[in-house]
């Protein structure tokens, strides 16, 4: 969305987005991916933690996932 706001506004993007969100979630599950979930007591907001197949990573967004695991379903920021 911010992305698409600074295109709008003709700014350039400094935020890479994903290209394909469904197909990315559709690659993570078939390769192992699993989230986890877990409510903050303070606030009972729920954080969603993306967990790598091999048990290694534990990541915070799927944007963070495909930078580490899918540069193939990233659009590269425009370069200043």
């Amino acid at each position: 969305l911010e992305g698409q706001l600074a295109e709008r506004l003709g700014l350039k993007r400094k935020i890479p987005e994903l290209r394909d969100r469904s197909g990315l979630e559709a690659k993570m599950a078939s390769d192992g991916w699993t989230t986890e979930e877990s409510m903050r007591e303070d606030n009972g907001r729920v954080d969603r933690f993306y967990l790598s197949p091999s048990g290694g990573k534990k990541l915070r967004s799927i944007l963070e996932v495909a930078r580490h695991a899918y540069p193939e379903f990233l659009v590269e920021p425009v370069k200043s």
